[in-house]
């Protein structure tokens, strides 16, 4: 017994350091911590990598919905001010607008994609610049299933 609770205590230990490891946290839908048998959408995003000064990142990918329909209502991130759905548009000259949306409906068994000419997650003030190969854990509120924490990688856009 004690050799099985080391090894996950050292995969999880390996979860925060390795590359790769995305090591995701379920919370039940009401904050307890308890064991909940909601099925969860499955979260795969990434974080595009912005120039020094840059004020506001960008999470694209996509969340896909499990047996019953569900919508994001919030997220939050350590080390951001904000993180809000926003949907890219055009303004009447035609320059680039990026319109706050309330929430993202997240359909059963079916994806919403993130993109940076539709719908994406905006993180607002980063305490510092986020660089490839860094990762961000953003914590994600949905309706129905409750938070999720998941461990999003930082990427070279474009």
């Amino acid at each position: 017994m004690r050799t099985l609770i080391s090894s996950l205590g050292l995969c999880l230990f390996l979860g925060g350091l390795v590359p790769g490891w995305a090591v995701d946290a379920s919370v039940s839908a009401d904050g307890t911590g308890r064991a909940d048998p909601v099925a969860r959408p499955r979260v795969d995003l990434w974080i595009a990598e912005s120039p020094p000064g840059v004020e506001v990142l960008a999470a694209y990918g996509r969340i896909t919905g499990s047996g019953a329909p569900d919508r994001l209502i919030s997220a939050s991130a350590e080390g951001v001010r904000a993180v809000r759905v926003h949907a890219a548009g055009r303004g009447p000259r035609g320059g680039a607008l990026m319109n706050p949306v309330d929430g993202l409906r997240i359909p059963a068994r079916d994806s919403v994609r993130l993109s940076p000419d539709g719908l994406h997650l905006m993180l607002m003030g980063p305490v510092h610049p986020l660089r490839a190969g860094e990762f961000l854990r953003l914590r994600l509120k949905f309706a129905r299933s409750g938070i999720t924490v998941v461990r999003v990688p930082v990427r070279r856009h474009g």
